[in-house]
């Protein structure tokens, strides 16, 4: 076993606090019941839709996601990295200056939107503003809920979101002719509802009587660095399709966009892994043994997740993209096979540690290489080799971005890059994994599509199970 996965030296931590726990899980599952709906949503819009009205579908997420994020400018990293007394404090002698900021900022990214928006119509414009307020509200809630640890009430909720939103779209596509300002008027009421269930849920957390001005001033910085690493973050995530439903047709951008489909469960898996990480660390930011043994736990916790699934869509694209997209979209398999290689890098929050050490600067710089890169690496790429190229650009200034955050977390801590990251047992998990998936998708020449995928994700499922047993049993003792 490698040792990165054994305990830690007993002089600083006696016995190494689990990675996983049924906190963590509840966290988990309540996130994940939205994702399910929108993984089946995007699979029953793909088939039933033509590729001009698939295209408008997604890029009217692709918005709403883009801008809630830059409305939100930092506060779910607030919340979730900050001492909540001190948060609610700060927040109290600063709500002036706080609305006024977010307001400023909400109207003037609205604005660029409903510019740059020209192929919606004025009223899908305007609902989409209006839903990307519901949005922002209920993520400020559900983190500040998560913090405070009300996990069942908060998953209860979520299920109804979740199944509702779910049922809503199927109404939707199943009519005579799709009507898209229809669906987002009924997303908007269930994101209302939503938001009224889940202001009836009180943390009982207050502020402190004492905060110095060392710590206001801190946060502030804090929080600036945090809201446009957030910014940063999200146009470079979004930056090929941000720039390519400019260059491509809309049936092209369908293509282009299944194609360099974001799977939604590493990215919820590494925000809440990060997050509870995070929050582990912060109890203890000087212990950096404690530090560096969360790091590592979380490369093994999300690799274990993330490499099967890599191998399983690599292997498999084919076989994934005729039975979940149908076949107008096989066209799109060429840059899946490009854009899939972005799951062998998310393996951690990166940031965290630096984040966590009140060095935003740093993550923010991050994030800038991370945007500057990938945009002129799109324009490039996509003029020497079209939409593959486009999707490559992402993954090289994923990697270049990585590569910092993992340079700087060593300068900060004072250890080796090799003591924050587990090389051999990631490479135990590469192994396993790839040698696996590639075994079985050799024995599967002439078999159907649905029998070699099935067969394929079962040994997936089973790589993921013994990768993770680990953690699995963590989150069984702790239950």
């Amino acid at each position: 076993m490698d040792k990165t996965e054994n305990a830690d030296s007993g002089k600083i931590v006696q016995s190494p606090p689990a990675a996983f726990s049924n906190r963590y899980l509840w966290h988990l599952s309540g996130r994940l019941l939205p994702l399910f709906s929108l993984l089946f949503i995007t699979i029953i819009y793909s088939h039933r839709l033509s590729l001009d009205e698939y295209s408008l579908f997604q890029s009217v997420w692709m918005y709403a996601n883009v801008i809630s994020v830059i409305i939100g400018y930092g506060v779910t990293t607030i919340i979730f990295s900050g001492d909540t007394s001190t948060l609610i404090s700060f927040i109290k002698r600063n709500r002036k200056e706080i609305f006024t900021s977010y307001s400023i900022l909400a109207l003037a990214a609205c604005v660029i939107f409903y510019i740059v928006s020209d192929h919606f119509t004025v009223a899908l414009k305007l609902l989409v503003i209006l839903f990307i307020f519901f949005q922002f509200i209920n993520t400020i809630l559900e983190t500040w809920i998560i913090r405070n640890e009300k996990q069942s009430q908060y998953l209860l909720i979520n299920l109804a979101y979740a199944a509702f939103f779910f049922l809503w779209h199927l109404y939707i596509v199943f009519q005579p002719v799709f009507q898209l300002n229809l669906l987002i008027v009924g997303v908007i009421v269930l994101s209302a509802l939503k938001m009224i269930l889940l202001f009836t849920i009180k943390p009982a957390a207050t502020g402190t009587d004492h905060i110095t001005t060392a710590t206001e001033k801190e946060l502030k910085r804090h929080w600036t660095y945090a809201g446009i690493n957030d910014i940063f973050g999200i146009l470079a995530k979004w930056a090929d399709k941000l720039i390519l439903i400019y260059l491509l047709t809309p049936g092209e951008f369908a293509i282009f966009f299944n194609g360099t489909i974001d799977i939604p469960f590493v990215a919820m898996f590494i925000s809440i892994t990060g997050s509870y990480m995070m929050m582990r660390m912060a109890s203890d930011k000087k212990n950096i043994e404690l530090t560096s043994h969360l790091f590592r736990e979380n490369f093994l916790m999300i690799s274990s997740f993330s490499f099967p699934l890599f191998f399983f869509l690599f292997f498999f694209r084919n076989e994934f993209f005729l039975i979940f997209f149908g076949e107008k979209y096989l066209p799109a398999v060429p840059i899946f096979a490009v854009s899939v290689f972005i799951l062998l890098l998310r393996v951690n929050h990166f940031g965290g540690i630096l984040q966590i050490h009140s060095r935003s600067d740093w993550v923010t710089i991050g994030s800038m290489i991370d945007l500057i890169t990938s945009t002129v690496l799109v324009f490039i790429l996509y003029h020497l080799f079209g939409m593959q190229g486009a999707a490559c650009a992402i993954v090289i200034s994923t990697l270049v971005q990585l590569t910092y955050y993992l340079i700087k977390s060593s300068q900060l801590l004072g250890k080796p890059t090799r003591e924050l990251v587990p090389f051999n047992g990631l490479l135990a998990r590469l192994l396993l994994s790839g040698v696996s998936l590639f075994i079985v998708k050799m024995l599967l020449p002439s078999v159907s599509a649905t029998t070699s995928l099935i067969i394929g994700a079962i040994v997936m499922v089973v790589a993921i199970s013994v990768s993770g047993w680990k953690y699995f049993r963590q989150m069984l003792k702790s239950s």
